[in-house]
This record gives C-alpha cells, structure tokens and sequence, in this order.
C-alpha cells in the first residue's frame, strides 16, 4: 500500500518525492545500489568466480577460461504507512501545515526501517548486512561484551575482512556512540591513535 495522509493517498506523482526526502534521511539510499524493478521478480546474475589471465610466449596458444556465475531473485515488496486519525477539518483549518509535518514523518519512517532491513534484516524482506547470511564477522576477544571494549585491532580486523577490491568504497556504520569509543581510543603512550584533539588537521 503507498503511503496515505488524513486517510487519502498520496498521488502517484507525489510518491518519488517521498522517496527522494527518505534519501536524505538514509545512509542506505545514499551508499546502495538501488535496483528499479518494473514487475514482481528480477533475477541478477552474481559474480561466482573472475575470468583469468596469464601471459603467454609468442606464438603460444591461448587457453580459453570462463568466469561463472550464480544467480539472486529479487522480488518486489512494498513498504507501506497509514494514518487516518486527522480530520479534513483540522487538514484544512490549521494554521500549521499538517500535511507537510506527516510527509516529514513518512520520510523519516521510511528512510528509518530501510536503514532497519540493509543492517538487521531477517530475510523478509532482506538480508542485512549484520545477519549470518552476510557471511562476514569479527568475533570479539574472551571478555569483550559491549562496545567500550572494543580496540584498535578489532577495527583492524574488520576491514581486513573485506576483500582488498572493496576497501577503498568501504565505509564504517555505526551509533553515533560508537564514535566516542573510536575517539578515546590510546597506545602504551597515552595518545590517541585515530583523533588527536590538540592537532588541528585531525
């Protein structure tokens, strides 16, 4: 269902600019590739294994080699918000623009659980980047329970978890809280390692 205001659809030609406020609220509109889709299915094809090269003498022949590939299903689920608690008078006498407080709303709801399902998703309707099915974790040491714990080799190993193509587009998601950890963090000196506030191009 798409979006409704005061128990009325929002038109069509009204709905991407619903989508285009979500963007800027959402890191995961921003950083992914968004995939349109103009029936129920769409299958992709997935990168299994890379063609080869090799170098050959001269006048040798050339050994064919194939890439192959899998395959990814995606199927169309729509994302769907209701309100039908505000009367057309209140819609239509209120010297506060109602409609666009609930857009902001919608927008954030929106941008909100997308963010929800790239990171903590189940299955339905994805996979987030946090579950089993993403296939890559850094398990903390004996006795790191919570994020304070966290250190400088933790971070190191996450980054070392990515295959070398992907880290330079890498980026780090996290809490806002987890940014004073990061910050705090020192070697056997005392100083900081990441962030040092008296350098003023830190």
């Amino acid at each position: 269902m798409p979006p409704t205001i005061g128990g009325y659809l929002v038109p069509e030609e009204f709905q991407p600019d619903l989508i285009k406020l979500a963007r800027e609220k959402s890191f995961a509109l921003q950083k992914c590739t968004v995939v349109g889709m103009s029936r129920q299915t769409l299958k992709l094809p997935r990168e299994a294994s890379l063609v080869s090269v090799y170098w050959v003498s001269e006048g040798g022949s050339i050994t064919a080699t194939n890439p192959t590939f899998g395959q990814v299903e995606l199927t169309a689920k729509k994302l769907a918000g209701l309100t039908s608690g505000i009367s057309g008078e209140l819609l239509s006498d209120t010297a506060v623009d109602i409609v666009g407080i609930l857009t902001e709303q919608f927008m954030y709801a929106i941008g909100l659980e997308i963010d929800n399902q790239v990171l903590n998703g189940t299955g339905d309707p994805c996979s987030g980047v946090l579950t089993a099915e993403a296939g890559y974790s850094v398990i903390m040491g004996s006795g790191k329970t919570n994020f304070s714990s966290i250190g400088a080799d933790d971070l190191r190993k996450l980054i070392k978890k990515l295959p070398a193509g992907y880290r330079s587009d890498g980026i780090f998601v996290y809490h806002g809280d987890i940014q004073f950890y990061i910050d705090t963090l020192k070697d056997d000196n005392g100083r900081y390692i990441y962030r040092n506030p008296g350098d003023p191009s830190a």
